[in-house]
């Protein structure tokens, strides 16, 4: 007689979980790997440099060049440059939570550690972790692995912090002076 209580014979153990889903770039929810949160924030940071440069621009061109109202135009200059300035930090910072909440859900954590970006010093360390601590290699509680990296998310992980040290580097050689 078969006991009818006894565990079934099944070796969970060399199941292996190869759901992947295809992650998209301005979804709220999911996970993103390592390479894909390094390509998606220097992006769009080189975007967002883009506009304020081409917004101080447009300001420049704008405001009328006399010297009878020079007092006008800084003052609306400088508030101007103060909105949005504030426009694009929040608009930064919305980013910055979505992309960090994604990444943390890749590393089977809540998004809600996400805030600690908002504490000095400990938010370096905190980008860091996101940027350098591996993601689960299955599924879990945030549902299952993100696909494969594309080469177009490749060429950007890779390519974006170099091209994003040459910009700084070009605009920072007009400010030191080699005598």
């Amino acid at each position: 007689m078969e006991d009818v209580y006894k565990s079934p014979n099944s070796d969970l153990a060399k199941q292996v979980d190869d759901k992947e889903y295809q992650p998209k770039v301005f979804s709220m929810s999911g996970r993103i790997g390592r390479l894909r949160f390094l390509a998606y924030s220097m992006l769009f940071s080189l975007f967002s440099y883009i506009a304020t440069v081409a917004l101080a621009i447009i300001v420049g061109l704008i405001l009328p060049n006399s010297q009878d109202s020079v007092s006008n135009i800084d003052r609306i200059a400088v508030i101007v440059s103060g909105v949005s300035a504030l426009v694009f930090s929040v608009i930064f910072m919305a980013v910055y939570f979505v992309l960090s909440k994604r990444r943390l859900n890749d590393l089977n954590k809540t998004g809600w550690l996400s805030l600690l970006g908002l504490i000095p010093i400990i938010n370096i360390l905190f980008s860091l972790y996101l940027l350098f601590w591996p993601g689960t290699d299955s599924s879990n509680d945030y549902g299952a692995k993100p696909a494969k990296n594309s080469i177009l998310v490749i060429l950007g992980g890779v390519l974006m912090p170099v091209l994003f040290v040459g910009i700084m580097a070009a605009l920072m050689n007009p400010l030191i002076r080699v005598t």
